[in-house]
């Protein structure tokens, strides 16, 4: 996946840079006399003679310069569809990310997409699926690994779809959110192979980890065969097995039971083997990973198959290759029961993808456009659905378009958690939106609270945000420069008197402390109590920050107190307070804390 970004001008040199900090996978080519060094790639002589250089090196490459110097650089190059690179042009403004090689065969659109988002351009695609918004073939499981067989027919099979011709489907395993709900109405699903077959349209497209006997791959019209990796092979083995006679069996089970190689993702077995160089040198040639199990484990696995005594008294055990297989794949269904043949017993798990979905809890930040993280953006961008709190939603509304969105009020995080989970259970990629980061009193607490109770196995990933406080801070200056604490105010989940015990040590420790939900309509006293409690510990002098829907346009503002004169002040759930220990500095732009770098080397 690697990809090299070329610039050709200063100012597309700043924009590559801000390209490689972004696109981890990207190595950085700029002109020697604007190179500023921090792993920028010089080079001297003209931007064709570079890209000259790295065109074969690379699958992707991003050419800051116009598209007709873009493509008069890459032209004596190219060699055929499958073979280039991928290649996308970038004007020296940013404004255009333009798809210029390689749409679907490196996934470049998607590349595209990806620059446009960084740089706050427009992603400018044209190839004919996305232009005349029908299904691009080429690009079908790409996120998810499926290998794609009989390219050949690819053309003739995506110009029957994009001309309304009829065109056949059939999936039989592998992820089902790849945009099979939005398949054109020319495309129609089949149960089998062979009910497509019998229908004989212009063209097929089966996803399968099958292997089609000669008989119906003759009665099948042109076709294409994608090949998720939705098979774990589960292995046990007599020790001195060489790695030949592991491979031997291994071509036999599959070539007997119909089943493509090019769907195998996994090899699983009993820790006892962990260090056999047989099974390493067998597992390499497959170029795939290895997973352990103890005894323990697979013991308590229930498998088809009858037990063996023999085994059990052998490794503690009394199955190992399907136990394996079955807990390597997260499954419960065996597609191979076990298969003894010499020193060799393999068995074959699949993959369930049954309510396939993900739940990823995303931190917006604090509102900003500029404070959302790429991830943030790429995620969002990706799910089908998105759920939130109403007010934190319409910061983000134009990210949103042609998503299902779900809001609602304060108070209902684990009712959003709750729906948030069910929707990813039945297969759908589902964004929760939290603001700030989502581990900060933020919605993560609440999908786990939830998955404490009752874990559903959902897949959940948290996508981090930048914090209220951190923010804040950085509007200031460095008032946390030292050690902090943060405190909510709001006894709704916590009991006041352990939130007054917290401040008060918190205080007394002479941490900078930043104060979340600091008063609401209904909580009107708390803050004058939490005052109180400072001023046991701090002077009268020691400043105060009121930030509010800091990083939100024209609804922020930012005021810097005391703690004597802190009544003065609006406050509500929106408003975050950073309250200084005896360190903290107020200074005419802001708030700064020592770290105490002058104490220790001036």
């Amino acid at each position: 996946m690697k990809c090299a970004v070329v610039t050709l001008t200063r100012r597309g040199s700043a924009l590559g840079r801000k390209l490689a900090r972004a696109l981890p996978e990207c190595d950085l080519y700029v002109p020697a006399k604007f190179h500023s060094g921090d792993g920028e790639r010089p080079y001297d002589g003209t931007i064709a003679a570079i890209v000259a250089d790295v065109f074969g090196e690379y699958r992707n490459l991003i050419l800051v310069t116009a598209v007709a110097v873009a493509v008069r650089s890459v032209v004596p190059l190219l060699h055929g569809k499958t073979r280039d690179p991928g290649v996308v042009a970038v004007d020296d403004r940013g404004q255009f990310a333009v798809t210029v090689l390689g749409g679907h065969v490196q996934n470049t659109n998607e590349l595209a997409c990806r620059v446009a988002f960084v740089l706050h351009g427009q992603p400018v695609v044209t190839t004919a699926s996305e232009v005349n918004e029908t299904l691009p073939l080429d690009l079908i499981g790409g996120r998810y690994g499926w290998r794609l067989e009989h390219r050949e027919s690819l053309a003739t099979i995506s110009a029957a779809v994009l001309n309304g011709e009829a065109v056949g489907m059939v999936q039989q395993t592998g992820e089902t959110d790849w945009g099979r709900d939005r398949l054109p109405q020319n495309v129609t699903l089949y149960d089998s192979p062979a009910a497509l077959a019998a229908a004989q349209p212009k063209g097929a497209v089966i996803i399968s980890d099958g292997v089609l006997s000669e008989v119906l791959t003759a009665a099948l019209p042109p076709h294409v065969i994608y090949r998720p990796p939705s098979l774990v092979l589960g292995i046990g083995f007599n020790r001195g097995t060489p790695a030949s006679e592991m491979t031997t069996v291994l071509t036999a089970v599959l070539r007997e039971n119909s089943i493509s190689l090019a769907s195998l993702s996994a090899v699983a077995t009993i820790d006892a083997k962990r260090d056999d160089p047989a099974l390493l040198e067998f597992v390499a040639e497959l170029g795939m990973p290895l997973s352990y199990f103890s005894a323990a484990e697979l013991s308590a696995v229930a498998c088809p198959s009858p037990p063996s005594a023999v085994v059990a008294r052998a490794v503690g055990s009394p199955a190992v290759a399907e136990a394996a297989a079955l807990l390597a794949a997260a499954s419960g269904e065996v597609a191979v029961i076990k298969q003894k043949r010499g020193n060799v017993t393999l068995a074959l798990a699949r993959r369930d993808y049954a309510g396939r979905g993900k739940l990823y809890v995303v931190g917006t930040g604090p509102g900003d456009d500029d404070q959302l993280t790429i991830r943030a953006r790429e995620v969002l961008r990706e799910c089908d659905t998105v759920i939130g709190f109403r007010s934190y939603l319409k910061y983000i509304r134009h990210l949103l378009a042609g998503k299902r969105v779900i809001s609602s009020e304060m108070r209902q995080e684990l009712g959003r958690a709750a729906k948030a989970l069910e929707l990813a259970g039945q297969g759908h990629r589902v964004a929760l939106v939290s603001g700030g980061d989502p581990g900060v009193y933020g919605m993560s607490a609440a999908v786990y609270e939830r998955l404490a109770r009752d874990d559903s196995g959902v897949a959940v990933e948290v996508v981090p945000g930048v914090p209220a406080f951190c923010a804040s801070a950085a509007r200031l200056g460095a008032p946390l420069g030292s050690d902090f604490a943060a405190v909510s105010l709001s006894d709704l989940l916590v009991p006041w008197t352990q939130i007054e015990a917290r401040l008060d040590h918190a205080a007394r420790a002479e941490f900078v402390i930043a104060i979340y939900n600091p008063r609401s309509r209904k909580r009107r006293e708390h803050l004058a109590r939490a005052r109180e409690i400072l001023l046991r510990h701090r002077a009268p002098g020691t400043p105060v920050a009121v930030m509010r829907h800091v990083y939100r346009g024209g609804e922020e503002t930012v005021q810097i107190t005391d703690l004597e004169h802190l009544p003065d002040y609006s406050v509500d759930m929106f408003t975050l307070l950073l309250v200084g220990n005896r360190e903290t500095t107020r200074l005419p732009r802001g708030l700064f804390t020592p770290r105490g770098y002058g104490k220790k080397y001036l």
